[in-house]
């Protein structure tokens, strides 16, 4: 049967004649504007070619398998099947392409339908590839009462009809269709998408973009383009280019309804479910720009700032061999209370724009392997009671871009260690309820003590980090860690014990904090330097670091505040401590 005899028959019977493109039959403007805008389409075009040839070589075997294109919402699922069927038409007798897209409350009803129709012709019908776009959406995975006959009826087809099928499906769908369907789940031939490279990410959205903002009667300003492909914020779901798009298309909504011609950066940033980190792919900092603003926060370890942000500042701008693998994986060597911990509160900061972004965990809870196992990744959803609160695994999928700090990981079991190499090594993390969390944009922190006792030469008295060795604090952290485990970490971090001269600028930071908190409450402090002074040296134990200063103000400020009868006082250092004395 040549072409022509074809062409009659999907004119008049086939069900299939007037498929068109999901979004050309229901346009989402902002979601996959790649599909809609023809110039966009054509910008698109040919950005994932080795993506399409396998696809399309998979669809060409004698026993094709069920082809899945997995992949975040928005990452250009769609525009990689497109891709795909452009390149079979551009063959010589090979499969033709038809789009299932329901268009009623029971798309197993059509689906029958249609498999009926394939099945009724004289045998070249066989050959056609089914495509079903968003199959989690059409199958419903996503809710309590998933289409189970229509993931049987796509089963049956392939299996028994040998129906050649395409499907895209979102990553986070997949656990939950290998529970509804094994069978079919287990069938797929798995094309997992990442985002695509900066150079092409960035020229399909300003293709799109424009072709949007034309449609608008409006133009896309200096540095939209570059703002929009910032990072996903806390709440956003999507990846890019389609995050991208959603963006211009919100900030092109406010810059009309301000009745302005041009869309600003400032239209794109007034987005309140945006969490925009300093550090970002579209603009991301420079290793001198990420120190100077972790050292705002934390004092004393300039070459432990600097080294960390040396080291993660090229992966934030994209430069990683692996991609799934974490930002980075560091350890924090060093004695307690000299900034270790803040500075990982620091990172989350500025790197994720937000503290909430610190998923902490306190390793020393994790000492019992069997129970820190169940602790990390819970126990099969089939045990009683349990439950996916609170595990590390439930945290990184709701909260993907944050900083991972395991607190002082040398007190956790050997026995749970195996599960952390995996993380460093895969990126990758699946618990007992199956979900699997991906840790590809998160920062993990190590922060441990080991090496402290090594490395000191002199640790008693007010300032003793003149004598501390970090040459002999990492080899004693390369003796008691195993190799396995060092050979995933990025970079060991060094922190040496405070200086005076940081101790004293603690001791003034933490009496201002305490100052803007009585403030708040009406009272009014005033002090000299000596009082500064007096704490710094009052306060300072080399085992607990800048901690003591804390107590110290707690123990000697606070209670002759609470005992003074004015509001407006000052502090000053008399022989036996600090006293209040008369202002005015």
């Amino acid at each position: 049967m040549d072409e022509n005899d074809i062409t009659p028959a999907r004119q008049s019977n086939d069900p299939f004649a007037d498929c068109t493109s999901p979004l050309e039959q229901n346009p989402e403007p902002a979601a996959e504007v790649i599909d809609l805008a023809q110039a966009a389409r054509r910008r698109a075009a040919g950005r994932r070619p080795a993506e399409a040839k396998e696809i399309a070589g998979q669809l060409l075997r004698v026993t094709p398998p069920i082809v899945a294109v997995v992949g975040k919402p928005g990452i250009g699922r769609t525009s990689l099947l497109r891709e795909v069927e452009s390149l079979l038409l551009g063959l010589k007798d090979v499969p033709l392409v038809s789009w299932f897209r329901p268009d009623t409350d029971r798309p197993s009803d059509e689906l029958q339908r249609d498999l009926d129709f394939l099945n009724s012709t004289d045998g070249w019908r066989a050959r056609e590839v089914l495509v079903i776009d968003d199959l989690d959406t059409v199958a419903r995975l996503g809710t309590r009462g998933p289409d189970v006959i229509l993931l049987e009826q796509i089963s049956l087809a392939h299996h028994r009809d040998r129906i050649c099928f395409l499907v895209s499906i979102d990553e986070k769908q997949l656990e939950r269709l290998a529970d509804v369907h094994e069978e079919l789940a287990s069938s797929l031939h798995k094309i997992r998408l990442s985002e695509l490279a900066m150079s092409d990410l960035r020229s399909v959205v300003m293709a799109a973009g424009e072709t949007l903002a034309s449609r608008a009667g409006v133009a896309l300003g200096a540095g939209v383009v570059d703002s929009v492909l910032a990072p996903a914020g806390l709440v956003e779901p999507r990846a890019h280019p389609g995050l991208a798009l959603d963006r211009i298309d919100a900030a092109i909504g406010r810059a009309r309804i301000q009745r302005q011609t041009s869309v600003t950066v400032g239209h794109v940033q007034a987005d309140p479910t945006r969490s925009v980190a300093l550090v970002d792919r579209a603009r991301s900092a420079t290793a001198d720009e990420l120190a100077q603003q972790l050292r705002e926060g934390v004092r004393g370890q300039d070459l432990a700032i600097e080294t960390f942000a040396g080291r993660l500042a090229p992966a934030f701008a994209g430069l990683k061999l692996r991609p799934e693998r974490p930002q980075g994986v560091f350890l924090f060597a060093g004695p307690s209370g000299v900034g270790k911990t803040e500075l990982a509160r620091q990172t989350a900061q500025v790197a994720y724009g937000s503290t909430d972004a610190l998923i902490r965990l306190d390793m020393s809870e994790y000492g019992n392997g069997q129970d820190g196992r169940v602790k990390l990744i819970g126990a099969h959803r089939s045990w009683k009671n349990s439950s996916t609160d609170g595990l590390l695994t439930t945290r990184v999928i709701a909260n993907p871009r944050s900083v991972v700090l395991l607190d002082e990981f040398e007190k956790s079991s050997p026995e749970i260690w195996p599960l952390f190499l995996q993380v460093f090594d895969e990126g990758r993390l699946s618990d007992g309820w199956d979900q699997t969390a991906s840790f590809a944009e998160t920062t993990i922190v190590l922060t441990s003590n080991l090496g402290v006792r090594e490395g000191a030469t002199r640790t008693a008295g007010f300032g003793a980090g003149g004598g501390f060795s970090t040459g002999k604090q990492l080899d004693a952290v390369t003796r008691a860690l195993p190799p396995e485990l060092m050979n995933r970490i990025t970079a060991v971090i060094p922190f040496a014990p405070l200086t005076e001269d940081t101790i004293r600028e603690l001791a003034h930071l933490e009496l201002g904090r305490a100052a803007r908190r009585f403030a708040e409450k009406g009272w009014l402090i005033e002090w000299d330097d000596d009082l500064t002074e007096w704490l710094a040296r009052a306060g300072y134990d080399p085992a607990y670091g800048a901690r003591h200063l804390q107590r110290a103000i707690e123990r000697e400020v606070f209670p002759l505040v609470a005992r003074s009868p004015r509001i407006t006082i000052r502090i000053e250092v008399g022989p036996g401590g600090p006293v209040v004395t008369p202002t005015g």
